[in-house]
C-alpha cells in the first residue's frame, strides 16, 4: 500500500542512516557532505520517491548569498544541553528548519545552550544583549525548568512543545491528543479491536497525559470501537516487564512512544505485524526501521514558531504574557510495515 502522503526528510534519513538535516544538505549538494553520503541519501530518496517540501524549497531559495535581505534582529534558539547526550538528532532537525524560516523573514538565528552558554555566565542578559538578541525560541526543556534567571521583559519568547515549563510563554507544538485520535482511527480501519498503550510514565507527563486521555475516551464512544487493555506505564521501560504485560493483556496492537518495543516483541518471538501490530506515537531517527505511527512534521512546527515570534517582535510584545497563546500542529499518519496493510 502506498503512503497516504509523501515521505519526509526524516523518512529518507532513517533509511539512509543519517539525520534529516544531513539529508537536506546532501540533496542541496552541500560541499560539507561526503560524496559517499550524498550517494546513499540519493538512493534512499529515490527508493522512497521523495519529493522536496514545496514550502521549504521556497524558503531555501531565499538563502542564496546574492540575495539581499535586511536583518531585522538577532533571535536565539535556547537548547537544553542534556538533550545532546540523549537524542540530539531531533534538535539538529528543528534547528535546520528554523534557520531557513528565520532567514526568509530577515533574522539571524543564534544557537545558545542553557548550561554551556547561559548558566555559565553571571550575567546572561548581558550575553544576550551583546549578541543583539531580541527574541528567542525555547526548545523543550529536559525537566521543564530553565535554571537561568533572565529579565524576560526584554525579550519576545516562543516555547516549543506542550511540556509544561517554568514560565507560561506563548507556545507552538504538536497536537498530542489528536495524535492518538488519528492513531485510533487508522488502527480501527485496519481491523484492530484490542489495543494497549505502553511506554514510560514520563512520556505521558511530557504530553500533559493527552495520549492516555485521548485513548481513554475510546471506552466512552458509542458504539465502542476498541477494547482498551490496562496500560503499561512504568517509570522504567524494560524488555522483560513489557513482554510480561503483552502476554498477560494480549493486545492486538501496541501503541507506544518507545521505538525499542519493535525489537522487544521480535526478540520474544512475536511476528510483527502478523501476530501483533505496533504503532509509534513519536517516530524518531533512532527507530531501527520504518514503522507505522504519527509524524510530528517539524518543518511546520518550526516555521509556525518563527512566524509567531516575528509577529511578536513587530508588535513589541515582550515578557511573560498574562494569557498565553498555544498553537498546535496536527500530526499525520505514517503507514509502515509494523501494522496490517489494507488489501
Amino acid at each position: 500500500m502506498a503512503h497516504p502522503f509523501p515521505p519526509t526528510l526524516a523518512d529518507v534519513g532513517r533509511l539512509a542512516g543519517v539525520t534529516a538535516a544531513t539529508v537536506s544538505m546532501a540533496l542541496h549538494n552541500d560541499p560539507r557532505i561526503s560524496a559517499k553520503t550524498k550517494e546513499r541519501v540519493q538512493t534512499a530518496a529515490e527508493k522512497l520517491h521523495y519529493r522536496p517540501d514545496p514550502m521549504l524549497s521556497a524558503l531555501s531559495s531565499r538563502r542564496k548569498p546574492e540575495s539581499k535581505r535586511r536583518v531585522l534582529a538577532n533571535i536565539a534558539a535556547i537548547v537544553d544541553d542534556r538533550w545532546m547526550k540523549v537524542s540530539k538528532d531531533w534538535v539538529e532537525d528543528l534547528l535546520q528548519f528554523m534557520k531557513v524560516t528565520g532567514q526568509h523573514l530577515g533574522y539571524d538565528l543564534d544557537v545558545l545552550y542553557v548550561e554551556r552558554d547561559l548558566a555559565s555566565t553571571a550575567q546572561p542578559d548581558r550575553l544576550l544583549r551583546g549578541r543583539g538578541i531580541r527574541g528567542m525560541v525555547i526548545f523543550p526543556l529536559y525537566d521543564g525548568e530553565l535554571h537561568v534567571e533572565l529579565d524576560w521583559d526584554k525579550y519576545s519568547v516562543i516555547a516549543l512543545g506542550i511540556h509544561a515549563i517554568e514560565h507560561n510563554f506563548n507556545r507552538v507544538g504538536s497536537n498530542a491528543f489528536m495524535a492518538m485520535n488519528i492513531t485510533c482511527q487508522h488502527l480501527y480501519e485496519l481491523g484492530y479491536r484490542k489495543v494497549g498503550l505502553a511506554h514510560v510514565l514520563d512520556q505521558e507527563k511530557r504530553t500533559r497525559y493527552e495520549w492516555i486521555g485521548s485513548l481513554a475516551k475510546e471506552s466512552y464512544r458509542r458504539p465502542t470501537r476498541f477494547k482498551i487493555v490496562k496500560p503499561y506505564l512504568p517509570d522504567d521501560f524494560t524488555e522483560s516487564k513489557f513482554i510480561d504485560w503483552v502476554r498477560k493483556e494480549k493486545p492486538e496492537c501496541v501503541i507506544t512512544s518507545d521505538e525499542r518495543a519493535v525489537s522487544f516483541l521480535r526478540h520474544a518471538g512475536y511476528r510483527v505485524p502478523e501476530e501483533i501490530g505496533l504503532s509509534l506515537l513519536t517516530p524518531s531517527y533512532e527507530t531501527p526501521e520504518m514503522t507505522a505511527g504519527v509524524g510530528q512534521h517539524h518543518s511546520q512546527i518550526d516555521a509556525t514558531a518563527i512566524e509567531q515570534l516575528h509577529g511578536m517582535l513587530m508588535r513589541g510584545e515582550c515578557g511573560i504574557p498574562k494569557m498565553a497563546k498555544e498553537t498546535l500542529i496536527h500530526p499525520l499518519w505514517i503507514n509502515g510495515p509494523t501494522v496490517r496493510q489494507v488489501r
